[in-house]
């Protein structure tokens, strides 16, 4: 998702999030929103996201990287 989407963001929002490293990607529940913005190597601008499902945590993640479902 966009930096702009990203920014519209809420606790509770249902994001996917892609594999990584071996372990499946999935669907989760946003917990935490940064709101510090970010620019990563390639100039893209993201905020970082934690996910969790089922009460585990699914990783912080950069906005740029998950999808809002």
């Amino acid at each position: 998702m966009t930096y702009e989407q990203a920014k519209e963001l809420k606790v509770g929002d249902l994001v996917t999030y892609p594999e990584d490293r071996g372990e499946k990607g999935g669907t989760g529940r946003v917990s935490h929103i940064s709101t510090t913005p970010q620019v990563n190597i390639d100039g893209v601008q993201y905020i970082w996201v934690r996910v969790t499902a089922n009460g585990k945590s699914c990783g912080v993640w950069p906005s740029n990287r998950l999808t809002r479902k």
